[in-house]
């Protein structure tokens, strides 16, 4: 978050509304989204250079730049180019991109300011205080004891350690690392680490990748979904009267309802991959299957069925791709997609070379 200034008392204040603020400041207007989407952010902007900044540092995978709002003198934040909201959802690239410039940017700070204490603050959530949900990482001097980052630590009892130390031993063991490798479109591509998509069908063990897409001609009118794996199996469908949000959330269903054991969805619409990414669907049910605009979840008889079953199986991760971009296996489920909704009828088969 861009941080106000810090207080006497030493208590951490954050404006939720500041990066609306920015955003009428930039361009006079609000940016529309299509409803439950991720609100577009202030970072977002200044990475594309439609909001000036004090960059310090920039890379392939690295923005840092001072904060407008300074708790103290030489106060930075660091971003990833990559637009996740959260520490969690970072890839390991991404992730190791910004451990590799950290320090470097923090030994920058002590130079030119002069200050050798200093705070390195990261929040992930709104109850953590993040107002801008992107990742960022404030290094803010700690000059004195006015200026500065101020914390309160109300710190308890550690109580049973050995029950909380033994499940987050277990759930690193379940969470298996990324790596991001180039691919043919202008982009990346987050593959498990290890994981390779069986050649027929889809395998128990390993993680199996299945790229999905939706098209819709008229947007309503008629339109097909498809999925497929890499040198594996593949499905398409069709539907006489719907949406394209409509036709990405079914390839993306039936594609977890076709395929067993750990499995990657990559899709090129955001509306499909943020709603678990960011976890959407966890305000929706809190407010009764409303939106952040209390309207109506759009397609919750879609949206329900399919986040119980992602939810229950505990196995299913989702990727974002590029669409349109020269990704063959993108190509092809939309290729797919567009033939199901023409023909009005769709295909499968075991060998998605063959499609």
């Amino acid at each position: 978050m861009l941080a106000p200034r810090a207080s006497k008392k030493f208590t951490l204040h954050f404006c939720a509304d500041l990066e609306s603020k920015g955003d009428k400041l930039a361009s006079g207007r609000q940016t529309v989204l299509h409803p439950g989407a991720m609100a577009e952010t202030i970072f977002s902007k200044i990475l594309r250079g439609e909001i000036p900044a004090h960059k310090v540092y920039e890379d392939a995978h690295v923005l840092a730049f001072l904060d407008v709002g300074p708790l103290s003198h030489g106060h930075t934040l660091v971003i990833p180019k990559e637009e996740v909201a959260t520490v969690g959802e970072l890839s390991d690239e991404a992730s190791a991109a910004i451990g590799r410039v950290l320090p470097r940017l923090c030994r920058a700070v002590v130079e030119a300011t002069g200050v050798v204490d200093y705070n390195i603050l990261q929040n992930n959530g709104s109850p953590a205080h993040q107002a801008v949900m992107h990742v960022h990482f404030h290094i803010i001097p700690k000059p004195n004891d006015t200026e500065g980052l101020g914390v309160l630590w109300p710190a308890g009892k550690l109580g049973d350690g050995e029950a909380i130390a033994s499940k987050i031993t277990q759930a690193l063991r379940r969470d298996k690392p990324t790596v991001r490798t180039p691919s043919a479109f202008s982009g990346f591509s987050d593959v498990p680490a290890q994981t390779k998509a069986p050649a027929k069908g889809a395998g128990k063990g390993l993680v199996t990748t299945a790229y999905t897409d939706g098209a819709c001609s008229g947007n309503p009118g008629p339109g097909g979904w498809a999925w497929a794996i890499e040198g594996g199996a593949y499905g398409s469908g069709a539907d006489s009267a719907t949406t394209n949000q409509r036709m990405e959330l079914n390839a993306a269903w039936e594609a977890v309802k076709s395929i067993e054991g750990p499995l990657l969805i990559v899709s090129d619409s955001t509306y499909v991959v943020n709603c678990f990414k960011s976890r959407w669907h966890v305000g929706w049910k809190k407010r009764a299957w409303k939106n952040s605009k209390n309207e109506p979840v759009a397609n919750r008889d879609l949206w329900e069925p399919f986040i119980e079953l992602v939810l229950a199986r505990k196995n299913v991760q989702f990727q974002w791709v590029k669409g349109h971009s020269g990704h063959p296996m993108n190509d092809l489920v939309d290729r797919l997609a567009v033939e199901a909704g023409q023909r009005g009828a769709g295909v499968s088969g075991d060998d998605s070379s063959l499609a």
